[in-house]
């Protein structure tokens, strides 16, 4: 069974060796200064592969994303090098993928998903680190699982989320 993924095709009979899953409930709130990478408080996971020639499937969602004003960007790196990231083209920064504010509504926010394959290395210990890039002009604020106004009222926009990264080990 061949299963296809954006960065190639992983074919032939597949074992999944291990599942490893970090979940980050609490809210997280980021307004420091903009237009610099660093790590998002809780969101890494370190694995050491069983097999040689293993591939890790990584996989990221964030529950609830509100960045107000403006957009946030995201990456991973694997022991402190960037993966999983567009070409370099000129001053602009390289990410995984982005966020963008969805304008005045402080109350709906969306959640992101987002996989890809990585193959560190047989036995090699690698560890993932979930980074983000704010931007703001003035200032501004980040918002993990939960939205802007988080208003205590029962209706659905208020809910709080979960968020999780999942690292999947398969043999090929």
């Amino acid at each position: 069974m061949a299963i296809v993924f954006a960065s190639g095709t992983l074919s032939g009979p597949t074992k999944l060796l291990q599942a490893q899953e970090t979940v980050i409930s609490s809210q997280f709130t980021d307004s420091s200064s903009s237009n610099t990478w660093r790590s998002m408080s809780g969101f890494s996971r370190s694995i050491t592969t069983i097999g040689s020639n293993s591939k890790l499937l990584i996989t990221v969602n964030l529950g609830i994303v509100k960045p107000q004003g403006n957009t946030v960007g995201f990456k991973f790196q694997r022991n402190g090098s960037d993966v999983a990231i567009g070409n370099a083209d000129g001053n602009r920064p390289r990410m995984m993928f982005r966020q963008t504010d969805q304008g005045t509504d402080t109350s709906h926010s969306d959640g992101i998903s987002f996989s890809f394959m990585d193959q560190p290395g047989g036995g090699a210990g690698s560890s993932y680190t979930y980074q983000l890039y704010f931007y703001h002009e003035n200032s501004g604020t980040l918002w993990v699982n939960r939205n802007q106004t988080y208003s205590n009222t029962s209706g659905a926009e208020q809910g709080v989320t979960t968020s999780t990264i999942q690292i999947l080990e398969i043999a090929a």
